[in-house]
């Protein structure tokens, strides 16, 4: 049941992941059709979102190694790191909701 649940886990962690991999890369394709002055400041906004990413993913990563942890320890993990990508994406669109 413990290999079903970090299965499970782990899954999710890699969907998650590729999600935040495809709304960066969506949002830096549209960065690229602003004036200059405004993909500055995107381009601002997007590294931090990248940088959040990357923290979250190296605590899902961290958490998913110790094996010990309880599912409930895991899933925690995974919805705090979904939090930490929404807020960032949010930034990330007000971003672009200013440079329009």
């Amino acid at each position: 049941m413990v290999e079903q649940q970090q299965a499970t886990f782990k899954a999710r962690a890699e969907a998650q992941q590729k999600a935040w991999e495809e709304t960066i890369s969506k949002l830096r394709s549209k960065a690229s059709t602003f004036a200059a002055a405004k993909k500055q400041e995107l381009d601002v906004a997007l590294c931090r979102l990248q940088g959040d990413a990357d923290a979250a993913r190296a605590r899902l990563e961290t958490n998913l190694k110790a094996g010990e942890q309880s599912w409930a320890a895991l899933k925690t993990a995974l919805e705090e790191s979904r939090i930490a990508f929404d807020k960032a994406n949010h930034k990330a669109l007000e971003a672009f909701k200013k440079a329009a």
